[in-house]
């Protein structure tokens, strides 16, 4: 049993994908530790089902084999072939830039799609996939599922965007770059304002200073 086996003679041994890096204890009913996969994760796994080859990998391999089943049905050059390997990506490998707003706060890819590049080839397809439209998050705390996801051009899901910054201001709520756009003032001057702390009334109802040129001779 793993609880009479000293897990420092473990440590830094390989099994399958996996490298055992730290011994975690008892913090749950099994024993667990600490590894390392192939790819880069680093995460917590069940010691027994590590030594015992039932997890081979943090699910990269899975991935991996999936995708290359699925190179049979002649669309590896397709445009969607790259969105649903970028949304794996995103969400499973932490070497990937945005990983940590995507697969670090918990999103993750509904199995249908994560393991068949069909399934997902299908439902763009069929829910108004174009090649200049990109996928979409309906509820950006939520992951990529069927339900969840959509299509929307750059400006649409630029608006969709976690980072921006909304103002409420007499029952009407909007991003920055809306506000801009109805009353034509900068962004720029907006955030500014944003960033100095006026209130919603104060920064949509501020006129934007008008910049004085020189005379002409």
């Amino acid at each position: 049993m793993s609880q009479k086996i000293d897990i420092t003679q473990f440590i830094g041994k390989k099994y399958g994908m996996l490298s055992i890096t730290e011994d975690m204890g008892w913090p749950k009913r099994d024993r667990m530790v600490i590894a390392i996969c192939d790819c880069g994760s680093k995460k917590a796994y069940h010691f027994n089902n590590i030594i015992t080859g039932k997890t081979k990998s943090c699910g990269c391999f899975n991935i991996k084999r999936a995708i290359e089943t699925n190179t049979t049905h002649g669309l590896h050059d397709h445009r969607l072939y790259s969105v649903h390997r970028n949304m794996i990506n995103r969400c499973y490998n932490p070497n990937v830039r945005h990983y940590k707003y995507y697969g670090g706060r918990g999103i993750t890819v509904c199995d249908e799609w994560r393991y068949n590049f069909l399934s997902f080839y299908n439902w763009a397809i069929e829910n108004g996939y174009q090649c200049d439209l990109k996928i979409e998050r309906k509820n950006n705390d939520r992951g990529y599922e069927p339900d969840n996801c959509t299509w929307a051009t750059d400006a649409e899901e630029c608006r969709n965007k976690r980072s921006n910054i909304f103002i409420e201001f007499n029952g009407k709520r909007m991003c920055v770059a809306d506000w801009s756009s109805e009353l034509g003032v900068s962004r720029p001057s907006l955030y500014q304002r944003v960033e100095a702390g006026w209130s919603a009334e104060k920064i949509l109802t501020t006129p934007q200073k008008v910049r004085r040129v020189g005379r002409l001779a």
